[in-house]
């Protein structure tokens, strides 16, 4: 589209440069030329400038025209780009709650009866994956893709089911020191991939640049807040 544009532009200025020259040399010897008199031929160069100016004028205003067509229609083509980005990262991120919060529950009231649930919430986030293949890069595609394995990964080493099973419903427990471990550990980590993922879709919609250390600030508040809901690193007594 660049070297079509360029290439148009070239041909546009180059029948004007043409057409200035013919009207130049014209308007030069119009005296050579067999005229009834020098009023006529005032006239004439008269006629012909100002051809050659409506000529000139009307070609200016063409290629600034389409300039700033072109200029409007990328524009739009920018913000539509922007907001179907910024609706498929939002989606994202709400699929990949619903789908975490989905396999917790699942592990708390019978995952086994359930199974297919989980291939299907799979298929969902592998499709998730693509939408957000097509607006990523490579290098930000990749660490998005990391950071949802690694939750996934503390979800499975959690054992929430076995130890929901053995301590609730077989000891008929109202309370697991273990499953509550599991739970803190798991919101954990869930916390800090998912605002590291926010981070990187942040920086990929509004160049805001991605910092890979941890904030202190936003773990403290993390963890003050697994504390308040009853999870913590040590059993509650």
């Amino acid at each position: 589209m660049a070297n079509g544009k360029l290439y148009k532009n070239i041909l546009i200025w180059g029948v004007i440069f043409i057409c200035v020259i013919l009207m130049s040399l014209l308007i030069v010897f119009i005296d050579k030329f067999s005229v009834p008199s020098n009023n006529t031929s005032d006239g004439v160069v008269a006629i012909v400038s100002a051809f050659v100016g409506v000529v000139i004028t009307v070609a200016v205003t063409g290629v600034l025209l389409n300039t700033q067509s072109e200029n409007e229609y990328l524009k739009e083509k920018n913000v539509k780009q922007f907001e179907k980005k910024q609706q498929t990262y939002h989606c994202f991120l709400e699929k990949l709650g619903n789908i975490v919060i989905d396999l917790t529950q699942r592990s708390l009231g019978g995952n086994d009866a359930k199974s297919y649930e989980n291939i299907s919430s799979l298929e969902n986030l592998i499709f998730q994956f693509g939408y957000l293949r097509i607006h990523m890069s490579d290098d930000a595609f990749i660490k998005v893709m990391a950071y949802t394995a690694e939750i996934f990964e503390v979800y499975r080493k959690q054992n929430l089911r076995s130890n929901y099973k053995k301590d609730i419903v077989e000891q008929n427990k109202s309370r697991s020191d273990q499953l509550n471990q599991g739970l803190y550990e798991l919101t954990q980590v869930i916390a800090k991939k998912l605002f590291a993922i926010s981070a990187i879709l942040n920086s990929d919609m509004y160049g805001e640049k991605v910092n890979n250390r941890n904030n202190p600030q936003i773990e403290d508040i993390t963890l003050q807040l697994l504390n308040s809901c009853g999870l913590g690193a040590r059993p509650i007594a």
